[in-house]
């Protein structure tokens, strides 16, 4: 009972990494990493900037302009 168990475990771990790699490699889900990172990049640099506020908020609109355009693009948040 236990090694069948065992098995089903070790088959559906093998199956969500299959799938994640399938759906990783798809030229959507290439475009959603790509959207993510630029998403990343831009809030380490707004978290980072130490210059005036005014510049700030334009980095901070630019941010929010990347995370709308994501989710019009893909129907859901970055």
């Amino acid at each position: 009972m236990i090694k069948k168990v065992l098995i089903g475990l070790i088959a559906a771990v093998v199956l969500f990494l299959v799938y994640g790699a399938v759906v990783g490699n798809t030229p959507e889900g290439k475009a959603k990493a790509s959207a993510r990172d630029a998403i990343d990049l831009c809030h380490r640099e707004e978290s980072s900037y130490t210059g005036t506020a005014g510049a700030k908020s334009i980095i901070s609109g630019a941010c929010r302009k990347l995370e709308n355009d994501f989710r019009s693009q893909f129907g859901h948040t970055p």
